[in-house]
């Protein structure tokens, strides 16, 4: 790195005291953007705690409310909703036909749908369609019984017009 990139340690301490306060408070922070040669030339990222999913299904309570339904418990109750979300008024505009039960444009739009079937989805990480189960046996997800299941089921809700019928096209 020399003559390539500047040591930013320095200027850390000078120019950024918050980060400098969680770098002694934390060493680990400053430990993960410590070259071997013992000066920093990148800037640490510290984020707040996830849930276990990488992904999560998110449902709109007002057309829940509208249409005088329940939170779906199951997958069974999902696609009563969905399909009460695609024939009825559920944003209570009066057009019928403006709804999209499902709609996401996130990564791997598909398997956030089917996350209950035991897809995985860990954005950023080498190890994306790996599992490891309880007896350290590893497992390729896309040819797990219970992945395809939940791809047949997802293809069954496309069909059904209950999820985005550009999903794979978005930008």
């Amino acid at each position: 790195f020399k003559n390539r990139f500047i040591p930013l340690e320095d200027l850390i301490d000078k120019h950024m005291p918050n980060l400098s306060k969680i770098m002694k408070k934390d060493p680990n922070m400053r430990a993960i953007v410590t070259d071997p040669d013992g000066h920093i030339y990148s800037l640490p990222k510290r984020e707040p705690m996830s849930p276990k999913v990488a992904n999560q299904l998110y449902i709109n309570k007002k057309w829940l409310d509208n249409l005088g339904l329940d939170m779906p418990k199951t997958y069974e109750d999902l696609v009563a909703v969905s399909k009460a979300f695609r024939d009825k008024d559920a944003n209570g505009n009066g057009n019928v036909s403006d709804e999209i039960p499902f709609e996401n444009g996130g990564v791997d739009p598909i398997l956030t749908y089917a996350l209950p079937f035991g897809t995985v989805i860990s954005p950023g990480e080498s190890g994306k369609y790996w599992t490891v189960n309880d007896k350290k046996e590893i497992t390729f997800t896309p040819t797990a019984d219970y992945y395809k299941e939940g791809l047949k089921w997802v293809h069954d809700q496309y069909k059904e017009k209950l999820i985005d019928q550009e999903i794979f096209t978005q930008d």
